[in-house]
């Protein structure tokens, strides 16, 4: 190899490290939670509740009482929580109480202050990234406290005391998402005497404990302590071991008919402009290294709702630094798509490529002769290659196999692909177990979470075998036959659920499935857009 050549492709190899080194730089801006005190006004500190025999009681925030605490937790039921779609109450995962929507009432309305919008806003949505409203969904109360349980006289016998021993808790989960466009919660921590009872989140290696007995300390009496953060972040509730842990729950939605919140840049920012838009104009300003690097991938930090198809990336509600990274390659005009990632789990360790595809495979989608990775190529998949095979030359078997999808023998076709560099690895799907399959704070109804990753056009030129003006309709049929299937069963569902608020969830992922379905049918979507 000549001086020349390894000097290019050091510097190949230095352009992507050097954008990759540019998003990890942040100073620490990117963050998937954000925290604060909130002082209530009188009209804002009673707090109304249901006992089960239909009493209406009341308590004074600032003011609680042990008793009165105690009281309260003896009006909850039981919290329960998702896995695999089902209700499930397991004292060894989660141990608390709860009041519904309807059985408790308090005047705090986060949507009515734009101060408190505008701090939760800037703290979740750094560079001015949020480009819709919030709104705040009133969602349950929950008790945590030490826990007694009676079991002579059932489940709803539960009582919580201040004995200190063996505290209520809820282990390692992420809220259910209950629509596309739902991507966060809002934690409110009552002024109410516990020990114990922390909120520990981690994300993508950055982890936080979330103390608001430590805020509320020097805070006047009547403040509560909150936290939002984005719903694909793992958290849990630490065993509380004194006194009674009361939250009250909202969750976040993007509503484009709010207004954006005022965004006011945190006094850490020493940086007017992200590094990695930076780094990525010097990039795009040497034809040399678009040429050398004319497609990037980058795995998106945060999880999303998905219930069966990707939709068009107009309609796609980005998170955080996700929403930035879009941000910048728009400002760039980069055209790019969203794709999902898989791998073929019968060869994973040798496999020396994956599969983008822009359809959420569950395992329930072939028939049970059909293998997947089949299924996703033939039906507007690419192979992105990624490393040289293991053993080819001495695995007859394994060498037929590879052939087969590099060079399309036997079958005829030869399989489109992608030469995909990824600045940040992407997380992939798995094509072995089902996605239903995680706990939640609720069964899901629809929605998924998947790892999604963008690929981006650097090099308008590019155009090898026709990939940015490819015939898609393989692509579309199967969007649409996939979202057919979804609306007709969901309708089905219909026929068999008479709560109202369940109902009135299954009626919103009708719409949205409807909604996409006319996006598909009206508009022609591109590789690239």
């Amino acid at each position: 190899m000549s001086e020349s050549t390894t000097t290019s492709s050091r510097e190949s190899d230095g352009i992507v490290q050097g954008l990759r080194t540019a998003l990890e730089n942040k100073a620490g801006l990117h963050k998937s939670w954000t925290t604060g005190v909130a002082t209530l006004p009188e009209s804002e500190t009673t707090l109304y509740y249901e006992h089960q025999d239909g009493t209406i009681k009341s308590l004074k925030l600032g003011s609680v009482t042990s008793a009165q605490a105690e009281d309260l937790g003896q009006a909850c039921s039981p919290a329960t929580f998702g896995l695999n779609q089902r209700d499930v109450l397991d004292e060894s995962y989660r141990k608390a109480g709860k009041l519904d929507v309807g059985k408790f009432s308090w005047l705090f309305n986060p949507s009515g202050r734009g101060d408190f919008t505008t701090q939760l806003a800037s703290g979740l949505f750094p560079w001015a990234s949020l480009e819709k409203g919030i709104r705040f969904e009133l969602y349950k109360l929950n008790v945590y406290g030490a826990i007694k349980h009676y079991p002579w006289r059932g489940i709803s016998a539960y009582r919580r005391t201040n004995d200190i021993g063996e505290g209520s808790f809820f282990k390692a989960h992420q809220d259910t998402p209950r629509s596309g466009d739902m991507f966060g919660s809002l934690v409110c921590l009552l002024p109410i005497a516990h020990e114990g009872g922390d909120l520990l989140l981690r994300h993508c290696g950055h982890d936080f404990t979330f103390d608001g007995q430590a805020l509320l300390h020097n805070a006047p009496s009547t403040s509560i302590a909150w936290i939002a953060f984005f719903s694909d972040v793992e958290h849990e509730v630490t065993p509380v071991t004194a006194g009674h842990r009361v939250t009250i729950t909202f969750n976040l939605y993007y509503d484009p008919q709010i207004a954006t919140p005022i965004y006011h840049a945190p006094s850490s920012a020493a940086m007017l402009e992200h590094p990695f838009k930076s780094a990525l104009q010097r990039v795009i300003e040497n034809p040399a290294a678009i040429k050398a690097h004319p497609i990037l991938g980058f795995g998106l930090q945060h999880a999303y709702p998905v219930s069966s198809v990707l939709r068009h990336h107009s309609l796609l509600d980005l998170k955080g630094a996700d929403m930035i990274l879009i941000q910048i390659l728009r400002s760039f005009g980069i055209k790019y798509n969203f794709f999902l990632l898989y791998r073929d789990e019968k060869h994973k360790d040798e496999s020396p490529f994956r599969i983008l595809s822009q359809s959420c495979y569950d395992g329930d989608t072939l028939d049970a002769d059909q293998a997947p990775v089949e299924y996703l190529l033939k039906n507007g998949g690419f192979i992105v290659w990624d490393r040289d095979p293991k053993g080819v030359e001495e695995n007859p078997y394994l060498q037929d196999w590879y052939y087969h999808y590099k060079y399309g023998l036997e079958c005829g076709d030869q399989y489109e692909d992608l030469p995909v560099e990824w600045v940040v690895e992407p997380s992939e799907e798995n094509l072995k177990r089902s996605v239903a399959a995680a706990y939640g704070n609720e069964p899901g109804l629809g929605y998924f979470y998947h790892q999604i990753c963008v690929v981006a056009l650097l090099d308008p030129d590019f155009d090898s075998r026709g990939l940015i003006n490819q015939d898609v309709d393989a692509m579309e049929r199967l969007q649409k036959t996939d979202l057919l299937q979804c609306i007709e069963n969901l309708n089905e569902s219909l026929e068999k659920i008479y709560d109202i608020r369940l109902r009135a969830k299954v009626l919103e992922a009708v719409k949205v499935c409807n909604e996409v379905k006319w996006y598909s049918e009206n508009t022609s979507i591109p590789l690239f857009d």
